[in-house]
């Protein structure tokens, strides 16, 4: 099972420093490794999850991870962010992000 937070010298998860592993920038390599974060937003409409994740399929791009929430902000308008963690090169993700733009309300840290 995978732990959020690291253990503290006691085992006290209470304890522990927070891990930051996932807290990278938007859409950036993260320096430790070699995953991608993307946020995107969609409007509350039929299908608009599988349009998104249709499109990495199409670019052969596996996700590593997949987390959504309700917007909080206005950006976009969107309804609903999708938090992506993709492993895939460069190339790959650039191609995605242009089509995504096509399919989302607003791609966070897209140039």
């Amino acid at each position: 099972m995978h732990s959020w937070y690291s253990r503290s010298p006691r085992g006290h998860p209470q304890d522990a420093e927070p891990d930051r592993r996932h807290a990278a920038s938007p859409y950036k390599k993260s320096k430790a490794s070699t995953q991608t974060h993307i946020v995107f937003g969609v409007k509350s409409t039929v299908g608009a999850l599988e349009r998104g994740l249709a499109i990495f399929r199409a670019h052969g791009v596996d996700l590593a991870h997949i987390e959504s929430r309700p917007a909080v902000t206005n950006v976009g308008k969107a309804d609903y962010e999708f938090f992506v963690t993709t492993n895939a090169d460069a190339a790959q993700i650039e191609k995605c992000v242009e089509k995504l733009k096509e399919e989302t309300t607003h791609i966070t840290g897209a140039k």
